[in-house]
């Protein structure tokens, strides 16, 4: 199926070659109507400055799809959507499918003689409103249809909550409007049928086959409306680029709690990226939001570009870039979307007052929510990334730096204790290994093995003769589901102080 639409593609970009061959910018003057749910998030958010940030957000919007309309330029059409008049108004939503969205949105504009007092190219209804699915169970929104027959006075309607979804659903609405139809079932460009995002460089290009489509338009109509600006009114070109925009969009909890539910965040688990770490090219390209339904479960929404993804880098076009003008910063590595602004427990926990009841134990079982907070104890251990977890000594809970303290460090020479104190046991065991390392090398020039976790220093030692490791007959390595991999007959060791007998446990 993906051959097939290559080939179909190489076929319309020969195609759009022969029959359009002349640059010429085309400008699209729209007319851009709220209605009132449109600004339901903003009010929630900042009742004051509503319309301010909407529209600030408006604009920031269609200055990305103004990019992505740059990406014809390729097959010879320059087309530019600019803002001729926003308006807002009530009454017009109708909840009965989508053809009646468009007759009300089409009698309130020729109730208001709008076409004849404004002068635009494109109305556009923007509504706050979850609009009716269209027949092949995909989202609406791109549901001008009506526009081929009636190419005078084209309409849209298009879903706004604040969120980037509106992005890709104007860019289907403006290449229908222009004659475009759909891609083919292999194509991951702007017009393919899908309104979910995929990780494809290529959902920020218009195909070939849409410019062939928007070429073969233009030369079958009298088009000269978009090549001449209205003399009604100047229109204004969007110009809020992401790295100078000062809005809520780029913040990732932001658009899941307009795009989803009010309490929605943004999921925060590398593995649901497919990655080790929360950040990078990925985060660009799939945005997660805790479902309304439940907080456990993820669903996939747009990202928004300029998003921070690394230290000083941001999202441009489904990639993870240095910030063009240098600006820094606080992001940490592997941690992109900070600390999570939700409860992280039953209980109503937050990340900082976990930590101030738990210390930094909590980071092995939070660590990937709180990163923000859990940055510093972060490791290069395997099995280890956030440090030291939860210690039970005797039933009572104690950290893994105390109870080493009061009992020595030699008890990492116990696995369960390197196990659960990876981070201590970790740092004290790779410094008696370094230290054999150099007591045996005659040349002084003793290389690292690297780093290993805790229960495999634990291991060398063992293998090593160290002085003071506690011998089992035997030592039994198991796999991470507890299945018995080997077991192997050890030596003794010297006669030593043994460690102080304490049952010792991961706190729960």
């Amino acid at each position: 199926m993906r051959w097939t639409s290559l080939a179909i593609y190489s076929l319309c970009v020969v195609a759009t070659a022969a029959v359009y061959s002349k640059d010429q910018r085309y400008v699209i003057e729209g007319y851009f109507v709220f209605d009132h749910e449109a600004f339901a998030n903003y009010e929630r958010e900042d009742s004051d400055k509503a319309l301010l940030n909407a529209l600030t957000d408006m604009d920031f919007f269609l200055t990305t799809v103004n990019e992505r309309l740059a990406s014809l330029k390729k097959d010879g059409l320059d087309i530019q959507l600019r803002v001729l008049k926003t308006d807002r108004s009530s009454g017009i939503y109708q909840s009965n499918g989508r053809t009646d969205i468009l007759k009300s949105f089409n009698a309130w504009l020729e109730t208001t003689q709008a076409k004849q007092r404004i002068g635009y190219d494109v109305a556009i209804y923007l509504t706050g409103h979850k609009l009716p699915s269209s027949s092949s169970g995909h989202k609406a929104g791109y549901i001008c249809e009506s526009t081929r027959s009636n190419p005078q006075h084209p309409i849209a309607v298009v879903p706004f909550d604040g969120s980037t979804f509106m992005i890709n659903d104007l860019l289907k609405n403006i290449a229908f409007i222009l004659g475009s139809g759909k891609d083919g079932s292999g194509s991951y460009n702007i017009m393919r049928s899908s309104s979910s995002p995929v990780s494809s460089e290529e959902i920020y290009f218009y195909s070939g086959c849409t410019a062939f489509d928007i070429k073969e338009f233009f030369a079958a109509r009298d088009v000269s409306c978009l090549l001449e600006l209205s003399g009604i009114k100047h229109s204004a070109i969007p110009n809020t680029m992401p790295e100078f925009y000062n809005g809520r969009a780029q913040d990732p909890d932001v658009l899941c709690s307009r795009r989803v539910h009010k309490d929605s965040v943004a999921c925060r688990s590398p593995s649901l990226y497919g990655v080790e770490e929360l950040g990078g090219d990925i985060v660009c390209q799939q945005l997660y939001c805790t479902s309304k339904t439940d907080y456990l479960l993820c669903e996939s929404e747009w990202p928004s570009e300029g998003m921070w993804c690394n230290p000083n880098k941001i999202c441009r076009k489904g990639k993870c870039v240095d910030d063009m003008w240098g600006r820094k910063n606080d992001v940490f590595q592997g941690c992109a979307f900070r600390d999570t602004k939700s409860p992280i427990s039953t209980n109503g926990h937050s990340c900082a007052s976990m930590f101030r009841s738990l210390g930094p134990s909590m980071c092995s079982t939070y660590g990937d929510k709180c990163c923000d907070t859990c940055a510093k104890y972060k490791t290069s251990y395997p099995g280890c990334k956030w440090g030291d977890k939860g210690l039970l000594v005797n039933g009572k809970s104690s950290s893994c730096s105390t109870y080493l303290h009061r009992s020595g460090k030699r008890q990492c020479y116990s696995k369960t204790v390197a196990r659960i104190c990876c981070k201590s046991c970790g740092d004290w065991l790779s410094s008696q290994r370094r230290k054999r390392e150099l007591a045996s090398d005659k040349d002084g020039k003793a290389e690292s093995r690297g780093v290993s976790s805790a229960t495999d220093l634990y291991e060398d030692q063992v293998r090593d003769g160290e002085p003071g490791a506690i011998m089992d007959p035997t030592l039994t390595t198991v796999d991470d589901e507890g299945q018995v991999l080997s077991t192997q007959k050890l030596f003794k060791s010297r006669e030593v102080k043994r460690p102080v007998k304490e049952d010792v446990d991961v706190e729960p």
